[in-house]
Parts: structure tokens; C-alpha cells; sequence
């Protein structure tokens, strides 16, 4: 017995340091294992989805350039006669007079009457700004964007009647927003309350 102990402690002083070095080998492997290779995979993985969506952005934002850079060409192509259209949907001034006349062409091309109308100023509603160009339909640089609040008796009402006015409404090239109206057969008159836009 005494003489087997002896071999494995001579087998053992003889091969220590081997046997150290293979410990240590499977040390780290199994360390490396464990631990390192899926810590490595998984910032191999988010590395990788990061970017994709990096590249994923990028496409979107080149895109939207894209998407940009075609609507500065159409808008450049606009020409005096559609600035002027613009205009007309949004004019440079009240222009009340010019309003009554088309409100009353309004109620006339829509079979009713024009009974009263009264017109008041309405909240300034934001800034808008113009880049000014050497054309001579450009205009200043910023303008105030305002309302006009609009109270109108019309005659002669039915439903018929009031579904043409409300279409010809609509259609009107001056933006008109209707915010109210009253329908009843048994009222000789109703109101319409509407609100236009210009810029001063």
C-alpha cells in the first residue's frame, strides 16, 4: 500500500506541472463556455440589429430627402397664374367688399337670398413666412394669418335649396369654413355662420 502511494506521489511531483496546465485549460474552457461565448454571441447579435436599424433609419431619411427634394421641384414649377390661384384661396387683405359681392353671387347662383350680413374680425391665427423672390407676384416676408368671422340671414331656404348653397360653399375658391347654421321650414330666414381667411 505504502509502495502504491509512493508511485502516485512520484507519478504526480513528475507530471504537476502538465497536470496544472490541463486544469487550467479546462478551467478556461469551461469558463469560456459558460460565460464569455454567449456574453460574445450576444453583443455580436445586438451589434448586429443595431445596425440594421441604423440602416433602416437611413433608407427612411433618404427617402424622405427624396420625397423632399421632388416637392421643392414642383413647387418651384408653380408659375404667376397659380400664385395668383393660391392668392385667391387665401388673399393678402379682407377685400370686405369684394366678399359681400361673392357672397351674394353665392346665394343668388344658389336660388336663396341674401337678407343680412354682417362680417368681424376673428383671431389671428399663427405666422406664416414667404421667402421673397424677384417675381412680381412675391410678397413680404411674413404675414399674419387672420380670420374673419361671418354672419349671414339667407331667404328662401329649403332642403333642397340649402344642400346647393352648402356645395357651392365648399367649392368656392376662398376658403369658407361653415361653423353653424339653422334649418327649420317653419323660419322665413336661418343663419349661416361661416369664417374665411386672409393673410395681412
Amino acid at each position: 500500500m505504502n509502495q502504491f502511494r509512493q508511485k502516485i506521489t512520484i507519478i504526480f511531483v513528475q507530471y504537476f506541472k502538465p497536470l496544472i496546465f490541463l486544469m487550467v485549460l479546462i478551467i478556461f474552457g469551461l469558463g469560456y463556455s459558460l460565460f464569455i461565448k454567449p456574453s460574445l454571441l450576444e453583443l455580436k447579435e445586438n451589434r448586429n440589429n443595431l445596425i440594421n436599424l441604423k440602416q433602416n433609419e437611413l433608407i427612411a431619411k433618404g427617402k424622405e430627402l427624396k420625397d423632399l427634394k421632388i416637392l421643392k421641384k414642383e413647387y418651384q414649377k408653380l408659375e404667376g397664374l397659380e400664385v395668383q390661384k393660391l392668392i385667391a384661396i387665401v388673399p393678402f387683405e379682407k377685400n370686405i367688399a369684394d366678399l359681400f359681392k361673392e357672397l351674394e353671387n353665392l346665394t343668388q347662383k344658389s336660388g336663396v337670398s341674401l337678407l343680412s350680413l354682417d362680417i368681424a374680425e376673428g383671431e389671428t391665427i399663427e405666422i406664416i413666412n414667404f421667402d421673397k423672390n424677384k417675381d412680381e407676384t412675391s410678397l413680404a416676408k411674413s404675414k399674419n394669418f387672420k380670420s374673419l368671422n361671418i354672419s349671414m340671414e339667407v331667404g328662401g331656404l329649403n332642403y333642397f335649396t340649402l344642400k346647393v348653397l352648402l356645395n357651392n360653399l365648399e367649392k368656392n375658391i376662398r376658403l369658407m369654413n361653415v361653423n353653424s347654421f339653422g334649418f327649420n321650414l317653419s323660419n322665413k330666414s336661418q343663419k349661416i355662420n361661416l369664417k374665411t381667411y386672409y393673410l395681412e
